[in-house]
């Protein structure tokens, strides 16, 4: 059984600037952006045959993986737009920056319940810089107001690698460690809308 990494809300603030040329209907921009993203996931109870878990055996899991992405996020990105009458249509990209974490634990020693004789536990964390592209919307509702709808494609695609010694049912280390589990964070996508205020009309 498992469950891959689900759904999140995510919020936070962006600042930045625009430039556009007198006479142009083009716009430049810059911008930072930082907020909070929380992503989760697990997966437990590797199969004693093609029929049973442990779990089923037991009534509970016996190995425990988990992954999170968050719960922060930031991005440092370039705009280049298209604006006519109060709307402004663009594309953006730049870096992104996101927190992962993940770990493995195996506490039940119990081999009648189906177990193994050993207890694990690991855990790994990295802050991934990667690229990100997206765009979005803007709609001037006054001179200093607009409101915006925004899609970003993060290109996480990482593997974590956590290691860890075994120890059996003797209180030794179980000979071959220490143990290392492979856990693969997917891509991102994110789709927000916001209100901006622009300091200088």
């Amino acid at each position: 059984m498992g469950r891959a990494l689900d759904s999140s809300v995510i919020g936070g603030g962006t600042l930045g600037c625009n430039w556009q040329p007198v006479g142009s209907v083009f716009v430049l921009g810059v911008e930072g952006e930082g907020g909070y993203m929380k992503l989760k996931g697990s997966a437990f109870d590797p199969l004693i045959s093609p029929t049973l878990t442990v779990a089923a055996l037991r009534g509970t899991p016996d190995v425990l993986g988990s992954a999170k992405v968050g719960d922060w996020y930031a991005m440092v990105t370039g705009r280049l737009g298209y604006a006519f009458d109060h709307v402004l249509v663009y594309a953006k990209g730049g870096a992104a920056f996101v927190p992962t974490r993940a770990s493995v634990v195996d506490n039940c020693r119990d081999v009648a319940a189906g177990c193994g004789n050993w207890i694990i536990s690991t855990e790994a964390s990295n802050t991934i810089t990667t690229g990100t592209i997206g765009g979005g919307v803007e709609w001037a509702f006054s001179p200093n107001w607009s409101i915006k709808a925004e899609y970003m494609f993060i290109s996480l695609n990482h593997t974590l690698t956590s290691c860890g010694t075994s120890i059996n049912n003797l209180g030794g280390i179980t000979p071959g460690g220490p143990f290392c589990f492979s856990h693969d964070f997917g891509n991102i996508q994110t789709a927000k809308v916001g209100v901006n205020f622009r300091f200088w009309p």
